[in-house]
């Protein structure tokens, strides 16, 4: 079974938070080349940047007032 380049896309990006951001960027490096040698184009992968999740403003405030405490 072969995997489609979309599902190779994903499996690095969880590479990153599983085995850490060094392997994970040495996948893409290499996942790089046989792309461009299989003429494997960016409309064949999931998108770039979907759309961010809607901010909690209470988590948010509570946040940068829990940072301003420790900081100061």
């Amino acid at each position: 079974m072969a995997l489609k380049p979309r599902e190779i896309s994903e499996i690095i990006t969880h590479l990153a938070f599983y085995s850490g951001w060094e392997n994970a960027m040495s996948a893409v490096a290499v996942a790089k080349v046989v792309f461009t040698d299989r003429k494997i184009g960016a409309d064949q992968l999931p998108p770039a940047s979907p759309a961010p999740l809607p901010l909690d403003k209470d988590a948010e405030a509570n946040r940068a007032a829990a940072v301003e405490q420790q900081v100061r």
